[in-house]
């Protein structure tokens, strides 16, 4: 089984079994009450950065020092001081890199599709192999207390600051759990799996925490206590006690959800197989946000400091907000 399955070919699995014209947003369609996105000057709110060496794209991250930082299919990173405008190429692994994360000190970790974790101290400039050489990393989460947390498709794995190797953490069910997606809020920690999601209080043991029979692709938490689940099927979940969760999927159309991300404002925007969505009522609704967007799968998310969001499009590269996510 390789590693380009693992991460997004599981979706077609999961669908069998039960992130080029463009899609332009419905203006007429009903908005979240007080949410209504602020149209450019020529009703088009996304806007191509410029070319990368590859069309696919399966992660995004801004760097301490506000570089915006791409993944590419190809083991390459993609770095912009400048929002996109211009990118240096970074050859970095012969594998996919699929996930980043960015710790305290400004550290920042890549995860690869085959070949492990690397390691960059100088905002993505130049990387270093990390001491887990190997594994497709869909996931990782640098905490606070110097821990790294790396959801793989063998399980969840950490490496404490003391202890400098890594170890496999046990989550309380029978076989290996495939990790997609991890998060930290204040009181708990959140993993995503092939079957559902996980959390932990900080005291390393780990409970399950709903949505067993599904796979989870990503998480985000708004400022108000809201945490978004995004599964392979099922469309968006939320839960404001970690246990329990609602459905949280009326106006999106689509199922699967590769990402998800939460601006300033509580607007939370949603990363499909149908292009972009976003809710400005805490997943009580959702509606398209695609205008000048390529159609196709959207498999990366980020926001910078001024809420401007940016997209990863299969085949079609890094796609910008015109104007910043600031709805009125």
């Amino acid at each position: 089984m390789d590693g380009k399955w693992l991460h997004l070919g599981i979706v077609a699995a999961f669908i069998l079994g039960t992130w080029a014209g463009c899609a332009v947003r419905d203006l007429n369609a009903p908005a979240p009450p007080g949410e209504e996105p602020i149209p450019s000057q020529n009703n088009v709110d996304w806007e191509k950065t410029s070319p990368l060496g590859e069309g696919t794209i399966r992660a995004l991250i801004f760097s301490a020092n506000n570089y915006l930082t791409a993944g590419g299919e190809s083991g390459q990173v993609y770095r912009s001081k400048n929002r996109g405008d211009f990118w240096q190429a970074i050859p970095i692994s012969g594998a996919a890199i699929l996930t980043f994360a960015l710790d305290e000190n400004g550290v920042l970790y890549a995860g690869s599709d085959g070949e492990g974790i690397f390691v960059s101290r100088f905002n993505g400039k130049s990387w270093t192999p990390g001491n887990l050489s190997a594994g497709h990393v869909h996931a990782l989460l640098a905490l606070p207390d110097g821990r790294l947390l790396a959801g793989l498709s063998n399980g969840l794995w950490q490496r404490k600051p003391s202890a400098g190797q890594w170890s496999l953490v046990p989550l309380p069910t029978l076989g290996t759990r495939q990790v997609f997606c991890l998060l930290a809020t204040e009181s708990f920690l959140m993993a995503g799996t092939d079957h559902g999601v996980f959390r932990s209080a900080g005291d390393q043991r780990w409970e399950v925490s709903g949505l067993n029979e599904m796979a989870v692709l990503s998480l985000a938490r708004s400022r108000n206590g809201w945490v978004f689940a995004g599964t392979a099927t099922n469309g968006i979940w939320r839960t404001a006690s970690g246990t329990t969760w609602l459905p949280a999927s009326d106006g999106l159309e689509a199922r699967v959800v590769f990402a998800l991300a939460v601006n300033s404002r509580n607007v939370v925007f949603a990363a499909t197989e149908n292009g972009v969505f976003f809710s400005g009522d805490q997943g009580e609704t959702w509606a398209a946000f695609n205008s000048g967007l390529p159609s196709g799968r959207v498999l990366a998310l980020t926001l910078d400091t001024d809420d401007k969001l940016y997209a990863a499009v299969e085949s079609a590269g890094v796609f910008r907000t015109v104007e910043d996510t600031r709805f009125r």
